[in-house]
């Protein structure tokens, strides 16, 4: 009989990722408006990892920074950079190679599918290795597919004041640490459409205003 991990894809971040039953996490911020997030155990409520944002280098003016997945004794077991439209997960060391790029998608014409994953080896990238799908076109859940077989379930909740909290569900031989990785980068995807929403909002706004004044003057100041 075929390993678990072998049905979906395998170790990305590492075998001892994973999980050799069914698991289920909680994703949630460390206090409004943090950077850093909290991984728990859903069963027991037990830290597993946390998520904190770095900074990579020493200049005030263009800083850069990553996201680091830390596990409990305070060990980075990987990382994520974004580059251009895309995000790269990477390995623990500032020397590793990129393990996976990720590439955020979407639209009319496909709707469900939000992300798309290549691993290093998939040169082509002809085909994903891993996808992102959404439940329904109205709800944020979605499922980590490995080809046509369901590795994870993600369900998005609003809770405190709308900071955003990840239910994710990983099924058995799934890479936990992937998984949870791949749940941060939707949020960042979040995080960037909720911004340029915002922008957009804020330009028409401003737009409105300046035609309103133009108006009033053109006619006497009313």
């Amino acid at each position: 009989m075929a390993n678990p991990s072998e049905r979906i894809g395998g170790p990305v971040i590492g075998a001892q990722y994973c999980v050799p039953s069914t698991c289920q996490y909680r994703l949630f911020q460390t206090r409004r408006g943090s950077k850093n997030w909290s991984v728990v155990d859903a069963a027991n409520a037990t830290v597993i990892f946390t998520v904190v944002k770095h900074k990579t280098n020493s200049s005030r003016w263009i800083p850069k920074y990553e996201t680091q997945l830390v596990d409990a004794e305070g060990n980075i077991v990987a990382r994520i950079q974004e580059k251009g439209s895309r995000w790269k997960v990477l390995g623990a060391s500032a020397d590793s190679n990129v393990l996976c790029s990720v590439k955020s998608c979407g639209g009319l014409l496909d709707w469900k599918t939000t992300m798309k994953i290549f691993l290093a080896s998939n040169l082509s990238e002809k085909q994903p290795d891993y996808m992102v799908e959404l439940r329904t076109i109205f709800a944020s859940d979605c499922i980590i597919l490995h080809g046509t077989q369901p590795m994870s379930e993600v369900e998005v909740n609003r809770r405190w004041f709308g900071r955003p909290e990840y239910t994710v569900t990983v099924n058995a031989g799934a890479d936990c640490a992937f998984v949870l990785l791949l749940v941060m980068i939707m949020e960042k995807r979040r995080e960037q459409r909720a911004a340029a929403g915002n922008a957009a909002a804020a330009g028409g706004n401003a737009n409105a205003g300046a035609a309103a004044a133009s108006a009033a003057a053109a006619g006497g100041g009313f």
